[in-house]
């Protein structure tokens, strides 16, 4: 069981002499968060493969989530040690991080999914290679995608603060995101 307050942080202004709080009179959110994972391997001389299946029942106040998020990687070795992977799973997260796009008030909170707000969902999928050396030499690159939906966030003309047991009427939980990009490793292992 969670007990979650929501915008435990302040914010001071250097140039107002003052700070404020970006949550008032929000009472702590209690929550259950059960998870479960089953996951399969095999490998023979080139090939690896692991599938798994993630499962969540989240409930905070009196909803029910299920998910099950299905996840798949594969690892092939090319040559020697020049391997070639790629994966594809899917998510869900039960705190949803509520940025502020106003630069007068830093006040980015993490905040409990909940009946108003739903966690949010997504998937990725990564490509990549990788070859090592024996004195402990590696380098790899990688791609991925990732979509994402129930992203949260202010709604429009809102004050970026919450305030009261009704805060989630502040916010709307119905945005899409994507992301992508490549990341590059190159370096010596310590034994």
């Amino acid at each position: 069981m969670r007990r979650f307050l929501v915008g435990n942080g302040k914010y001071k202004s250097e140039t107002l002499q003052s700070s404020i709080d970006t949550a008032y009179n929000v009472e702590p959110e209690v929550s259950i968060d059960n998870s479960a994972y089953v996951d399969a391997s095999y490998q023979s001389k080139r090939f690896t493969v692991n599938i798994g299946i993630h499962f969540n029942a989240y409930i905070p106040d009196s909803t029910t989530y299920f998910f099950f998020q299905p996840r798949v990687a594969l690892n092939y070795n090319l040559y020697k040690n020049l391997n070639l992977r790629a994966s594809v799973f899917t998510n869900s997260q039960n705190i949803h991080l509520l940025a502020s796009s106003r630069a007068d008030v830093v006040s980015d909170l993490w905040v409990p999914a909940n009946s108003a707000l739903v966690p949010e969902r997504g998937w990725q999928a990564n490509l990549g290679l990788s070859q090592s050396w024996k004195q402990g030499w590696e380098w790899s690159i990688d791609a991925y995608y990732r979509e994402m939906k129930n992203v949260i966030e202010y709604k429009t003309n809102s004050v970026n603060i919450l305030y009261g047991k009704e805060w989630t009427k502040q916010v709307t939980g119905k945005g899409k995101g994507w992301s992508y990009g490549k990341d590059d490793i190159k370096g010596k292992r310590s034994q």
